[in-house]
């Protein structure tokens, strides 16, 4: 499932309480991904940006949402987002 940046920001705005920070156990590379996550670029996009393998980016995606505690990567967007 994909949401539209535009829906995401307008949902966001509507919601209150700000976003736990992210771990500190994240890496430098997962850090840049959840950047671009957070903005709802698609993994293909994210490893052309950050020059890395698409293979890498569904990786670190996958760290992320277990590490931050997500079941699924439109919820984590959203957190990343409203941390931002």
């Amino acid at each position: 499932m994909v949401i539209d940046p535009r829906v995401a920001r307008v949902a966001l705005n509507r919601e209150s309480g700000a976003a736990p920070p992210l771990s500190p156990d994240l890496t430098q590379t997962e850090r840049a991904i959840a950047d671009l996550l957070a903005l709802g670029l698609p993994n293909a996009e994210i490893a052309a940006r950050l020059h890395l393998a698409h293979g890498t980016v569904k990786n670190a995606v996958s760290a992320l949402l277990r590490k931050l505690g997500h079941s699924d990567r439109t919820s984590l967007a959203l957190e990343l987002a409203r941390g931002r």
